[in-house]
């Protein structure tokens, strides 16, 4: 089973939620200069028409080609806005949906290096870059992106250490190694409890209740 992959639309849907309450303070804080403030408010503009198409693609799935594209012609009239990284990202996710994981890898390392290692974004776009690494094709990729997201596990200001910590645990459990997988998650269980409650701690404890 690929772990990657695991990094579903339910998630993407959680960068969307993301990039909308930190772009948009970007895009305001950007405001004391007219023109950087209209720059990107006609990158706010692509993104809206562009997520418009990412829906109804995944409502119909012939329609990621068209998608995709219209990813493309936004990054390429925005290369520069705060919105690109998250172009990027999801021009990565329909280009996995459309079959196509090295190019999509692509896309997702450009977003990862566009974006400063403070920006609220950028643990959460590591941990997919990281995933799609896993499922790359050559060995050495993968152990790589295996190494990224342990260390995205193991940082404490990572601000979505939990995804991170749910997917290394994953990794080991869809090897059948359930004793590092619950070492792992031993530090995440905790959280299922708490108020708000991680979704991604009660995830983990879901899978331990079938051991």
């Amino acid at each position: 089973m690929s772990v990657g992959v695991l990094f579903d639309k339910v998630d993407m849907r959680y960068v969307g939620l993301a990039v909308t309450s930190v772009v948009l303070v970007a895009a305001g804080f950007a405001g004391y200069r007219w023109h950087r403030a209209n720059k990107e408010q006609k990158a706010q503009e692509a993104f809206s028409s562009c997520m418009r198409e990412y829906q109804r693609a995944e409502r119909d799935p012939n329609l990621w080609p068209n998608a995709q594209l219209v990813f493309k012609l936004a990054i390429e009239q925005n290369p520069s806005s705060s919105f690109t990284p998250s172009l990027l990202a999801y021009q990565a996710e329909t280009l996995v949906q459309m079959g196509k994981p090295e190019q999509a890898l692509e896309c997702m390392n450009k977003a990862v290096e566009l974006l400063s290692t403070s920006s609220e974004l950028y643990h959460l776009y590591a941990t997919k870059q990281a995933l799609m690494m896993m499922d790359a094709a050559d060995d050495s990729t993968k152990e790589k992106g295996l190494a990224v997201l342990t260390t995205l596990a193991n940082n404490s200001t990572n601000n979505v250490r939990d995804m991170a910590q749910y997917y290394l645990g994953l990794y080991s459990w869809v090897h059948d190694d359930i004793a590092t997988a619950r070492a792992v998650w031993s530090e995440l269980l905790p959280l299922a409890e708490a108020d708000p409650a991680s979704p991604w701690a009660e995830r983990a404890a879901q899978k331990l209740n079938l051991v």
